[in-house]
């Protein structure tokens, strides 16, 4: 048979296939890249000031904006302001699921509107992470050096009468029991873990600042 052989011209038909396609991806990438830039560099930016609840899209991929999976809301959050980069453009907030602080480009949030007759921010936010929602802690028995033996006296949204649970570790990113235990002081404040403690005093400080700031202007 003349000319190449049959495996050598499907292996060479094949390469050329990947080559094509792989053109074609990254030409693609390269166009969504840049319509995205594009729209990030238009996107009116607003200035929050700490303790602002905002809301936060998810970052473009490939895909578009679209959140993980179809079940996930556009937005992620609510979110509560801490402070602000202005030299990287970017927002630092405070996520009552997580104990360390985000980093979120400001190109990405909006500031989230509440809804009083439906739900409140806390609600959206511990629901959005699967979290219990505590109305008040009302009582503690035992001693923070023993937490397998520790128990509290947490009253419930969704209950009429409080009931003693045994600590645990989801309790550790639960904000009402933050303050129960750092309003008790002294060795109760080792409950709170140390990267909501430090938010909560970069919070206050840029709030009695930006207070300071009003009053004096």
């Amino acid at each position: 048979m003349d000319g190449k052989p049959l495996t050598a011209w499907a292996d060479e038909m094949l390469r050329s296939q990947e080559e094509c396609l792989s053109a074609a991806s990254r030409l693609q990438l390269e166009k969504d890249q840049k319509h995205m830039a594009e729209r990030l560099k238009h996107l009116e930016v607003t200035i929050f000031p700490p303790g602002t609840l905002v809301k936060a899209m998810y970052a473009p991929t490939r895909m578009g904006w679209r959140p993980p999976n179809k079940l996930m809301m556009d937005w992620r959050g609510p979110y509560t302001v801490i402070d602000y980069n202005r030299q990287r453009g970017e927002y630092v907030l405070r996520d009552p699921a997580v104990p360390d602080p985000l980093h979120i480009s400001e190109h990405l949030l909006e500031k989230y509107e509440a809804d009083p007759d439906h739900s409140n921010p806390l609600e959206v936010a511990v629901t959005d992470r699967g979290m219990s929602i505590i109305e008040a802690v009302l009582d503690v028995r035992g001693h923070s050096r023993a937490r397998s033996k520790l128990k509290l006296l947490i009253k419930w949204v969704d209950e009429e009468q409080p009931h003693w649970m045994t600590w645990n570790r989801s309790l550790l990113h639960n904000a009402v029991c933050h303050r129960f235990f750092l309003q008790k002081g002294k060795h109760w404040r080792s409950l709170v873990p140390v990267g909501y403690r430090r938010q909560y005093e970069a919070e206050n400080a840029a709030q009695a600042a930006a207070l300071a700031n009003g009053v004096d202007a």
